[in-house]
């Protein structure tokens, strides 16, 4: 199979989320579907412990993770969560970013590491002042696109299959 490119990786990823028909989620839900599907690959051949679209029963409700890795993977060592978040304008990102980290943050669960993979257009500059919450009691890291695409080459034959 030819070697594709990344910026062609990124043009499909990106056609999907910005498509304009009627089935807005749908689209949303195969992205979701992709990244969760790429990412659990990515994780296992690591031999590390991963689970998708995981779900634990805090004491007042359930938490749902889009990838649960509980020993980390590359850097990441300790219980690691990555939160899938797509969106179709830049300006969304700020937004997207503070809800998630608010949201693990009054979490009972604890982590180590959150990362947030928004799939989007990649905001011309990461505001990394909405990472450095004093409130949280793990680390935060953002992966823009391009770093997914790092990972989706990885394994170019699953992405094309998913």
């Amino acid at each position: 199979m030819d070697r594709i490119k990344p910026m062609t990786i990124k043009k499909m990823i990106l056609d999907i989320v910005n498509t304009e028909s009627n089935s807005l989620r749908h689209s949303y839900i195969a992205i979701e579907k992709l990244v969760t599907t790429v990412l659990y690959d990515y994780i296992s051949k690591q031999e590390k412990e991963v689970y998708s679209n995981y779900r634990i029963q805090s004491s007042s409700k359930f938490l749902e993770y889009d990838i649960y890795a509980p020993d980390g993977f590359d850097e990441y060592t300790g219980s690691t969560v990555l939160e899938v978040k797509i969106f179709r304008h830049k300006r969304q990102y700020r937004r997207l970013i503070n809800d998630t980290v608010g949201r693990f943050a009054t979490q009972e669960k604890r982590m180590e590491n959150l990362i947030i993979i928004l799939v989007g257009e990649s905001p011309d500059i990461l505001d990394e002042s909405l990472v450095r919450n004093s409130s949280t009691t793990f680390k935060v890291d953002i992966w823009t696109i391009d770093k997914l695409i790092e990972v989706c080459e990885s394994n170019i034959d699953l992405f094309l299959s998913t």
